[in-house]
C-alpha cells in the first residue's frame, strides 16, 4: 500500500498537498475510494481511503489508527562529518532506512568539505531524501536533518549514549 505523510489530520480526516497530489494523482492514478496509508509523520499511521482529489489536495477518510511498527526502539542521532562531494545525501538516505531520529551534520577539525552560504537549501534538500527514504522503508517518522554543528556545540549529556567512531583509534575517549 503507498503510504503519504501529512500533518493535516483532524476530525477523521487527512489532507495531503504539494508534491504528493501529483504523484497521487496523475503518476498512480488514484481516485475516491482508492485505499493508501497516511502517517502523521509522529508515529501513528492510518488505513485511508481516498473521499476526493484535486489539484492542490486530496482528502482522505481515515480508520485503523495504530503507532507505527517500523520504528526502532531506540532512538539513534547521527553526528555526521561533513562529506566531500555529493555523499550527504547517500548516508542521509540509508541512515532514514536504518532507523536513525535524527541526523547532525558535523564539521570536524578533518572536514575537507566546509559548509557553504547556501548550505540551507542542501539541509532542505536532505530533508526531502529524508522523506523520501521514510516512505521507502515504511517509516511512520520523518527523521529530521540538521543544520551543521561543531564538535563543541555537541551537548553529549542530553544523549544516554555516545559513540565515537574512528578508523584509527586504538582506546576509550
Amino acid at each position: 500500500m503507498n503510504r503519504f505523510f501529512t500533518e493535516d489530520i483532524a476530525g477523521g480526516e487527512a489532507r495531503i498537498t504539494g508534491e504528493d497530489v501529483r504523484h497521487i494523482t496523475r503518476v498512480l492514478r488514484l481516485a475516491a475510494g482508492d485505499r493508501i496509508a497516511v502517517c502523521d509523520g509522529h508515529g501513528t499511521e492510518y488505513d485511508a481511503a481516498i473521499l476526493r482529489a484535486s489539484e492542490s489536495e486530496v482528502v482522505c477518510s481515515l480508520s485503523d489508527a495504530r503507532r507505527s511498527e517500523s520504528e526502532p526502539v531506540h532512538a539513534v542521532t547521527l553526528f555526521q562529518g561533513l562529506p566531500k562531494a555529493g555523499k550527504m545525501e547517500t548516508i542521509v538516505q540509508k541512515c532514514v532506512e536504518l532507523g536513525a531520529a535524527a541526523i547532525v551534520p558535523t564539521l570536524c577539525s578533518r572536514c575537507v568539505a566546509l559548509p557553504t552560504r547556501d548550505y540551507e537549501k542542501k539541509r532542505q534538500r536532505y530533508q526531502r531524501v529524508a522523506l523520501e527514504a521514510a516512505k521507502q522503508s515504511r517509516r511512520g517518522v520523518i527523521p529530521e536533518v540538521y543544520g551543521v554543528q561543531t564538535l563543541e556545540q555537541i551537548d553529549v549529556r542530553a544523549f544516554d549514549t555516545a559513540l565515537v567512531a574512528y578508523e584509527d583509534e586504538r582506546g576509550r575517549l
